[in-house]
């Protein structure tokens, strides 16, 4: 049985391996720093545990819509009329000045400059303040909620309620004790509705200082010789984008019109247990990818349990499984065929979207994740072959 493997998650998995050591984005507005993290090795996907997830699958096609009259109909699956699609027409947002300026400003505030106030000392609603602190709760200093020359704009919203205000007024040199109590729904648990005390001392006060923002200044720190120029090309880039959402929203809305009008008579139990071992070696190495972590330690810092995520894999290997099905019989039936110039072409435009230099590197990459050459092939001519469905099926979509 021919294994096939979405290709845009392991595609993902493979990109993480030489993501693993950058530094991550603190996506938490909480007082505290602490991470709950296990370290982890590089996740070894060819010695995943199948027995959990496939033992008891449950592939019944109950419930699926009865299809009359199916343009299509194998073993596996009926496929309705997949030639008169009718969608909502989906329009390109508009690009507006507003938006264009928005984005330049985002782009000029990295050459913001953090500059001490020292013509007054006492904190004022947005002033950058700096600051050691040290949280206790009964009397106790707690792990991550400690830090020394912490940068804190008072009124961002970043630590719990009153932490911020309370700052308002403090002096350089001053310490104050601020008695909060964490948000009952606070993330961590353990801290959830318990009274705080924060000690603090404001060691300076800052302000963010804008440059003056000129065809000059442009010129200088960018790739663009003024102003114009370079809100031009945020205008293209965001058009382009626009109109990439807008295919992208279109193709969705299509695809689920035609999985809508299909029904699976039989599911390929090996082919399903195969796609929900795909998804666990993505969220593996995605996990190992973001965090740090293993697979086990992220479920349990997570709260989700082994059952939640297994049930969520055979949502989505059933679902991948059904697509796939209804896929292949349109591409049969319309005799859309993946050639050899169509597999190169499409090698080529990944080798060089995963950023490695070369096949040999790539197919290195995938076999430290456990996957073999001949599956990626494969499931690389699966994804051009969906590709040619969706543009023979787009020729014939009515809009409203």
């Amino acid at each position: 049985m021919k294994k096939k493997i979405v290709v845009a998650l392991l595609a993902c998995a493979m990109i993480s391996l030489t993501a693993c050591n950058s530094d991550k984005a603190e996506t938490e507005e909480t007082t505290t720093t602490e991470e709950s993290t296990t370290t982890a090795e590089t996740p070894d996907s060819s010695s995943v545990d199948d027995s959990f997830y496939t033992s008891d699958l449950d592939l019944s096609v109950d419930g699926e819509p009865t299809i009359e009259n199916p343009l299509i109909e194998t073993d596996g699956v009926a496929v309705g009329d997949y030639k008169n699609i009718v969608i909502d027409k989906v329009e390109v947002t508009e690009v507006t000045d507003e938006d264009v300026q928005s984005e330049f400003d985002s782009y000029m505030a990295v050459y913001n400059e953090e500059v001490e106030v020292t013509d007054r000392d006492a904190l004022q609603e947005g002033d950058i303040a700096d600051i050691d602190f040290v949280g206790k709760i009964d009397g106790e200093a707690f792990e991550g909620g400690s830090s020394e020359g912490y940068r804190l704009e008072l009124g961002s919203g970043s630590f719990i309620e009153g932490f911020e205000e309370g700052l308002v007024g403090v002096k350089k040199g001053e310490k104050k004790d601020l008695n909060l109590t964490f948000p009952a729904d606070y993330y961590n648990t353990e801290y959830a509705g318990k009274a705080v005390v924060f000690e603090v001392t404001v060691n300076g006060i800052y302000q963010t200082v804008e440059p003056e923002v000129t065809d000059e200044f442009v010129a200088e720190k960018t790739d663009f010789d003024s102003i114009q120029a370079y809100k031009d090309d945020i205008r293209s880039s965001m058009e382009e984008s626009n109109e990439s959402t807008a295919k992208n929203t279109r193709r969705t809305n299509i695809w689920t019109e035609i999985i809508s009008k299909a029904a699976v008579k039989k599911y390929d139990e090996e082919e399903v247990k195969k796609y929900i071992l795909d998804y666990k070696k993505y969220m593996e190495n995605m996990i190992y990818s973001s965090y740090n972590m293993t697979f086990d330690a992220y479920l349990s810092t997570s709260g989700m349990e082994p059952a939640d995520f297994k049930e969520t894999a055979v949502t989505n290997a059933v679902a991948a499984a059904k697509e796939q099905m209804v896929i292949d019989a349109i591409a049969t039936e319309e005799g859309l065929e993946v050639t050899e110039e169509d597999y190169q072409e499409y090698l080529k435009e990944y080798i060089a979207g995963v950023g490695v230099t070369s096949e040999d590197e790539l197919w290195s990459k995938f076999e430290e994740q456990g996957s073999k050459k001949e599956d990626i092939i494969e499931s690389m001519k699966d994804a051009i072959r969906a590709e040619k469905v969706m543009e023979f099926v787009e020729k014939t979509v009515v809009e409203k």
